[in-house]
């Protein structure tokens, strides 16, 4: 093979490599990113399981509940079986300046030159609010008529939450315990009821 012949393969080598740079660069990018911000929530959700875990007078503790119900998938990050309610909770780890907005929350960082930018995210409220319609029609389906009580709490410290009144409360990650001991049901659900609750969780999601 002679040179010339050589240098044309290595030529039409680098424009196919750089073809193919072109074509997958903004998907790695991109696939990149998301790993990253799934790593990031996993390790999140993990602190919050750490310390629900540990709260006392908890009658049951469930993580990464999957399940699938009137043919809509639903997963609950967190939830708490207490005789003063059946307890939601959707995890954020977070950091910046937490805002709300007409159609979805935004987060605010700045960088370490100053800079500063905004990231649109979807409502936990909204998407924890989903999760309390289908888990208590599970329940009912089930002849179990519940009412849960939803939260979002953000277990990342550098979370500045600046947000208007919310229709399920917001907190972070250390006001979690006390309120949670400020719950106070009109009627207390009994150890039968939890029971009864904890058996159809079992049967019903993945976990």
């Amino acid at each position: 093979m002679s040179s010339v012949t050589v240098g044309l393969v290595f030529i039409v080598l680098l424009q196919f490599l750089y073809i193919l740079y072109l074509t997958y660069a903004e998907q790695y990018v991109e696939w990149r990113r998301l790993r990253k911000i799934k790593q990031f929530g996993d390790y999140g959700e993990k602190l919050v399981s750490d310390y629900l875990d540990n709260l006392e007078d908890v009658f049951g503790v469930y993580h990464g509940l999957q399940s699938r119900f009137d043919r809509k998938t639903f997963e609950i990050d967190h939830l708490l079986l207490t005789h003063q309610g059946i307890i939601l909770i959707e995890t954020k780890n977070i950091r910046g300046k937490i805002v709300s907005k007409r159609d979805g929350w935004c987060q605010i960082k700045t960088s370490e030159k100053g800079k500063s930018y905004e990231r649109d995210f979807k409502s936990p409220i909204a998407q924890v609010d989903r999760t309390k319609k289908i888990f208590e029609a599970m329940m009912l389906d089930n002849g179990l008529k519940i009412e849960t009580l939803p939260l979002v709490v953000f277990s990342n410290h550098d979370a500045d939450l600046q947000l208007g009144k919310e229709r399920y409360p917001v907190l972070h990650l250390h006001e979690l315990e006390r309120h949670v001991d400020s719950l106070t049901a009109q009627v207390p659900l009994s150890t039968r009821q939890l029971r009864e609750i904890q058996k159809l969780i079992d049967q019903s999601f993945n976990h």
